[in-house]
């Protein structure tokens, strides 16, 4: 699934404009922090070790911010970390405190590389683990991504995706309504492409082993349920 690059355009000033908003409010990027640390926890659960992993570890979609999954996941600072992110480096102001620990932290053996997701500059069969949260229905080129992240992985390395998915009613109301009723509003602007819980599945079964997957819909929430989070963790055969 991809979109045209005037919609992708349209897409990265809607995250630009939503990551402008988190800069100065430290409820909603604690609230974002706290996704990206349940999913870790979940899969932390479903493979042992995974914690344990000798890195390299990447993870594409990281954000302006350079906090993700992977920074909550390696347990040594040894462990080299790449976040993938085109949007530029922004630094939060008037935070508490305490994020300003978070945020050193965070820097630490850790480098930052202004990329698309669906083409970057790491080597081949590099990283032991790549996260990939909240990002594909956000990108120009969903399946380019997995694609790049089975190539930067070793063998038998890891692939952790989190995306949101629709039900069929949700899609409907979208197309028919939302999609045009809120057409300027950052929430439709930003998300130029949308999952059903079977293409998500699809998508990434395609590249990888499917282990497991968290918050899965079941039949009656994938033709009436609201949106949710899904993720899934995956091996590289």
């Amino acid at each position: 699934m991809r979109v045209t690059e005037d919609r992708w355009i349209e897409a990265q000033a809607a995250e630009h404009e939503a990551w402008n908003g988190f800069v100065g409010n430290a409820s909603e990027f604690a609230w974002a922090t706290y996704g990206k640390m349940d999913v870790i926890q979940w899969a932390r659960g479903v493979v042992p070790g995974l914690e344990a992993l000798p890195g390299p570890m990447a993870e594409i979609g990281i954000g302006p911010f350079g906090v993700g999954c992977i920074h909550f996941l390696r347990t040594s600072e040894t462990v080299k970390l790449f976040g993938i992110e085109p949007l530029p480096r922004m630094r939060p102001h008037a935070f508490p405190l305490p994020y300003a620990a978070l945020f050193a932290q965070c820097e630490v053996n850790y480098q930052q590389l202004a990329e698309p997701g669906e083409s970057t500059s790491l080597p081949a069969s590099s990283c032991s683990l790549v996260a990939c949260y909240n990002v594909l229905d956000h990108c120009r080129d969903a399946d380019a991504i997995l694609r790049e992240a089975r190539r930067i992985l070793k063998p038998a390395g890891w692939f952790l995706v989190a995306c949101d998915v629709v039900s069929l009613a949700g899609s409907i109301r979208h197309r028919l309504w939302c999609g045009h009723r809120y057409r300027e509003e950052i929430i439709v602007r930003a998300h130029p492409l949308r999952f059903w819980q079977a293409e998500l599945e699809n998508l990434v079964a395609r590249h990888f082993r499917v282990i497991a997957i968290k918050n899965r819909q079941g039949w009656l929430d994938r033709i009436f349920g609201h949106s949710r989070l899904v993720a899934m963790i995956a091996e590289k055969e």
